[in-house]
């Protein structure tokens, strides 16, 4: 558990890292990321920013930080470098409400109006923006480096700043999407809001919810773990454990 002085942080935690060496990053909410290694250390160190909703590793001692930026003594927030040095780590902030992905040296950050793509090699530039205004709930990189975007209204493709529907013949991805995970390289798997958790292979969809055993319909977030697809809902937490793949059995 995260604690200090063996006392458990009774903080909203929206946003987890786990680093190399066993230190744990959670960004609570509204400003503060909390450094901590388990039994041995515990800082608490406030950002410029507010609604932390996640991390992202860019380097050894670079940690990328996502959320909603403040501007300092009302300056614009891309007139400065938002870059915080403290306690041997790299904190840089960045304009975020959803995840982040990195793909050809592009590092995408999903937002409420679209999507910032930042060079990876200089993350102080202007970010370009996408064509198309949307909102992002989850971005994920497929093994075949595919961009996909989950929202309200469903599953779609990003590319050239722009997002197209994944499937129109596919009434299933039409449903508010959460969450994107792979399952082996086979299964792109979807957490909903309502349909519970959707295995999509080719043209086959396969439908768990909660009459098939799980806690909820409404999947927050995905986990895969070998054979273990862990689910997060607002009502606890279901393991759908594999045992087939051709026939799917679980």
């Amino acid at each position: 558990h995260l604690a200090q002085d063996n006392k458990i942080i009774e903080k909203r935690v929206k946003a987890l890292l786990l680093t190399e060496d066993s230190t744990v990053f959670g960004g609570v909410d509204p400003d503060e990321v909390i450094k901590c290694r388990i039994g041995k250390s515990y800082e608490s160190i406030i950002l410029q920013m507010s609604n932390i909703s996640s991390f992202y590793r860019y380097s050894h001692s670079v940690i990328i930080v996502g959320g909603t930026l403040k501007s300092d003594a009302g300056i614009d927030v891309w007139k400065y470098n938002p870059v915080v040095k403290k306690s041997g780590s790299v904190f840089h902030r960045i304009p975020n409400s959803s995840n982040f992905i990195e793909s050809n040296n592009i590092l995408y950050s999903g937002l409420h109006e679209g999507i910032f793509e930042f060079d990876k090699f200089n993350l102080n530039n202007l970010p370009n923006s996408s064509i198309d205004v949307f909102r992002v709930a989850r971005l994920f990189l497929t093994r075949n480096n595919k961009i996909l975007v989950g929202n309200l209204f469903g599953l779609w493709s990003y590319n050239d700043g722009c997002i197209t529907a994944y499937d129109t013949s596919n009434a299933f991805l039409k449903s508010r999407i959460t969450d994107i995970a792979e399952y082996k390289r086979k299964y792109l798997c979807l957490g909903t809001r309502g349909k519970g958790l959707l295995l999509i292979e080719n043209d086959s969809t396969c439908q768990i919810t909660d009459t098939h055993g799980l806690v909820s319909s409404n999947i927050r977030r995905i986990f895969i773990e070998d054979n273990h697809i862990w689910l997060a809902t607002n009502q606890g937490i279901s393991i759908v454990t594999v045992h087939s793949e051709k026939p799917l059995l679980y």
